[in-house]
């Protein structure tokens, strides 16, 4: 149990700085926090260890995001269509789960500079991270990201070989 702090503002300025950022403003879960302190006028340990947690991870997420930002900088806009002919390098190939059971997923940066994610065909086999590969499939863009998609129904594929 946490021990009762006289002023809790003064003992935690971590904590109060995080409460008083912009962030509360973006992050229903710290403005809760917020109201909890300004209310009882302290927090125990784990509330403040889960507010510094929390504003660890929006940083981790805007610097991911930046970095995406920056990646993309120059990148075409997915080709997006029925037939579209992707030609790249597999860059990360992952198990999912799905209510059909699980299935291998890919995603691949096509030689165009984007990205496009959805299931290995069946013709690839077992492929490693960083083979080249050719299909033809339906894309459709990212409602969030311009420079990435998804397809389905990939067809005609096949490895190429890497010199």
């Amino acid at each position: 149990m946490a021990k009762a702090s006289s002023n809790y503002w003064t003992e935690n300025p971590i904590v109060v700085s995080i409460l008083n950022s912009e962030l509360v403003n973006t992050n229903d879960f710290l403005a809760d926090i917020k109201h909890k302190l300004n209310r009882y006028g302290n927090l125990s340990d784990r509330q403040g260890a889960a507010v510094i947690v929390c504003a660890i991870k929006s940083f981790w997420y805007q610097q991911k995001v930046e970095k995406s930002r920056l990646e993309d900088a120059g990148v075409p806009d997915v080709v997006a269509g029925n037939g579209v002919k992707i030609s790249g390098e597999v860059i990360s190939i992952k198990w999912r789960d799905s209510q059909w059971g699980m299935t291998l997923k890919m995603t691949v940066r096509d030689d165009r500079g984007f990205k496009v994610w959805g299931s290995v065909p069946r013709a690839l086999g077992e492929l490693p991270v960083g083979a080249h590969v050719e299909f033809v499939a339906n894309v459709v863009q990212s409602d969030d990201n311009p420079k990435f998609g998804f397809f389905k129904r990939p067809r005609n594929a096949k490895a190429m070989e890497v010199a």
